[in-house]
């Protein structure tokens, strides 16, 4: 079994083991990980199946031989210490069997879209019917790629929109597969029978199930509810309009009931909620925002193409592993990055699935136009361009994957910059860096004075200040932070210029304190009008914008 081993960000004795299901990438659990980490210490386990010869020994005939031998590598790569286990779907079933295989290293117990017996039996109908299962295991034996798209698109079935992207997305990530590992997982899930284990174990557990979950059927939350005694702390949930993929389609549900349960552990120390951010910018509304203008950003991006090619001085001649372009907008850094960097491979990611995906298509409108060039060879040998839809606070990589990360204008819209610094900690190799450029909270000082002559509402939006950036990454042991600050000022005939480019740019106020209804003419016009005192002798408006350079370092 393949682990990950992820310390919290504070001293705890809290361990949370977090087995994922069948055929499954640990980062099925990374949109957990950034809060967990706030409050346990994280071991994510990964089943057998996803990476060569994993299994070691010839397969196992009898299932309880094989059962035993999962467990005893799932103990091997778990903390000695007891921890709570939370299992996804088949890793549920193997952390249900520890309660009987070593209860002494179980300190609770949470299963996600998990079912004590995933095959139909005589007195169990709630589950799949046992022919599927047979049918999956020959499919299987046949096709293995074919095999993992149906499991997929069962996975998936009625859930939220995006999230079969979201799988397939973690898919391109993972590793190949090994078909003796995958057979293996898929004879425990016809052999495993937990009911008798549930109804005699009295240790706090939940088990949590997806309304819409298609295969697991809604019925065996009933049948598990009868098997919970409340008094133990023991209780069933459903996440209403869930599919079987609970942590990544629903993970602000799923982090709740972990943290709930946590915090009902016998001598559990307190643990805390999430400190609020001086910066309350909603997440969706950039998201939204930013798709939305990504065909005309380049048009009207002077400031961020200044502030980006400043950034390129900084960037270290790194000539092999993971390029991250953190927030890459339209993609417009790609070619100096690669340029600078040649053999790296390119990974850009943003918050906006509409910037993505206009990068992608000028990426490939850039290849076909070199290739027609006459430029084929180069194309053909060059290391492969990455895209993916993510957020920097929560980014869906593997740890010590990224060697470099650049990021221009983006992380001022993270709310936390504890996550961030932590997520890079995490996914930054040993000695990897990161530069950045960030917005401070000086920015277009002049437009935020000139709408406070009229008015006390929030009309521009406002970034972290360069002392919380350092205490942020001063709380990640393995990394090291240097900040400079310079100031850059575009120059406008009229105000109305800069609001309409913010609006382009789609950087318009997204604060949510901001007034929801129209501003009135009058305001608006006292705006204007208190903005004039900033006028030059030649004539223009100045914008300033306050521009923190970053260097992150990650220790080796």
């Amino acid at each position: 079994m393949f682990k990950e081993r992820i310390p919290a960000l504070m001293d705890t004795d809290l361990e949370l083991v977090l087995v994922a299901g069948w055929a499954m990438p640990l980062s099925i659990w990374r949109p957990l990980v950034a809060e967990l980490r706030k409050v346990a210490n994280l071991t994510l386990v990964e089943l057998p199946g996803l990476r060569a010869a994993q299994h070691g020994d010839s397969p196992h005939d009898d299932a309880e031989h094989l059962l035993d031998n999962w467990l005893s590598r799932l103990l091997a790569v778990s903390p000695a210490a007891p921890a709570v286990y939370v299992g996804w779907s088949l890793g549920g079933m193997l952390s249900t069997a520890l309660l009987q295989r070593a209860p002494e290293r179980v300190r609770g117990l949470v299963t996600l879209a998990s079912n004590p017996s995933f095959c139909q039996r005589e007195d169990w109908p709630c589950a799949l019917p046992g022919d599927t299962l047979a049918a999956f295991q020959q499919a299987l034996k046949d096709d293995v790629a074919t095999t993992l798209q149906r499991f997929d698109a069962l996975a998936a079935r009625h859930g939220e929109r995006g999230a079969l992207r979201q799988l397939r997305q973690l898919r391109q990530q993972a590793p190949a597969c090994d078909a003796m590992g995958l057979g293996e997982g898929l004879a425990l899930l016809a052999h495993l029978d937990q009911r008798e284990l549930l109804a005699s174990s009295e240790l706090p557990r939940v088990h949590v199930f997806g309304e819409r979950d298609a295969l697991v059927p809604a019925a065996a939350m009933d049948a598990v509810a009868l098997h919970c005694d409340p008094a133990s702390g023991q209780a069933v949930q459903q996440v209403p309009e869930a599919s079987h993929l609970l942590p990544i389609e629903h993970p602000s549900a799923v982090l709740r009931i972990l943290t709930d349960f946590c915090r009902a552990l016998p001598d559990s120390s307190p643990i805390p909620r999430p400190a609020p951010t001086i910066t309350s910018v909603d997440k969706t509304d950039v998201a939204r925002s930013f798709s939305k203008a990504a065909a005309q950003y380049d048009s009207v991006a002077a400031l961020q193409r200044a502030v980006g090619e400043q950034l390129l001085i900084h960037v270290p001649g790194v000539s092999e592993g993971v390029l991250l372009d953190l927030g890459c907008g339209t993609g417009y850094f790609r070619p100096h990055l690669t340029a600078r960097c040649p053999g790296m491979h390119y990974l850009g990611l943003d918050i906006a699935e509409g910037m993505v995906g206009h990068a992608r298509s000028l990426a490939v409108t850039s290849s076909a136009a070199r290739v027609a060039g006459g430029e084929s060879s180069l194309v053909m040998n060059a290391p492969p361009t990455l895209w993916s839809v993510g957020d920097a606070e929560d980014l869906p990589l593997a740890s010590n994957s990224v060697a470099l990360a650049f990021s221009s204008l983006a992380i001022q819209w993270c709310a936390y910059p504890e996550r961030l610094f932590s997520e890079l900690e995490r996914v930054l190799r040993p000695r990897g860096v990161c530069v950045f450029a960030t917005l401070g909270p000086e920015t277009l000082c002049e437009l935020r004075a000139a709408w406070a002559a009229v008015d006390g509402s929030q009309h521009v939006n406002t970034f972290l200040p360069a002392a919380r950036l350092n205490v942020a990454a001063e709380q990640c042991q393995d990394l090291n932070l240097k900040l400079e600050e310079t100031t850059f000022t575009m120059r406008y005939q009229r105000v109305r210029e800069l609001i309409d480019e913010l609006k382009t740019l789609g950087a318009h106020n997204m604060n949510r304190g901001r007034s929801q209804g129209l501003t009135g003419r009058r305001r608006l016009q006292g705006m204007l009008d208190a903005y004039e005192q900033y006028r030059c002798e030649q004539g223009t408006l100045p914008a300033t914008y306050q521009v923190y350079y970053g260097i992150v370092k990650k220790n080796g």
